[in-house]
């Protein structure tokens, strides 16, 4: 039964902490988990309306998203219900996986997408997203 999908007590999350030390640069003190949303490929309904709801133009098919955590070693701890909403944002907003980083020194990464402490929000949670680098041009000299 350890097999189970199941969020870790806070004295596992500090054992995590402790063991993904090594991996832990710079503003990514203490982060032990990672979340992304990923899109999972469905059949076309029969249904005209709902064939527009779960239509991603990204992926070009018919999908449904899921949002995923794992710890840095690949674990994973958190599968949310799958949504016909295409945005990873609107996931996390609206489950509560951000009310169990409050008050907590472990924290989260996620793609550039996330926007983890809001300005609206009360408290501030221990959460990074990486700063997309540009592609720089560069001009030979002769």
């Amino acid at each position: 039964m350890s097999d189970l999908i199941q969020w870790p007590t806070d004295a596992q999350f500090e054992m995590y902490m402790r063991d993904f030390q090594h991996l832990n640069i710079g503003d990514l003190k203490d982060i032990v988990c990672v979340v992304d949303g990923t899109e999972l490929k469905v059949p076309r309904p029969s249904n005209t309306k709902i064939q527009h709801e779960i239509y991603s133009s990204k992926k070009k098919q018919h999908s449904l998203n899921v949002l995923l955590v794992t710890l840095l070693n690949g674990k994973i701890i958190f599968i949310g219900d799958a949504s016909k909403s295409h945005s990873d944002q609107l996931l996390w907003n609206s489950s509560d996986l951000r009310s169990r980083f409050e008050g907590k020194q472990y924290g989260i990464i996620g793609d550039a997408v996330f926007t983890f402490n809001r300005l609206r929000d009360e408290t501030r949670i221990n959460a990074e997203t990486p700063i997309k680098k540009t592609r720089s041009k560069h001009v030979l000299l002769e």
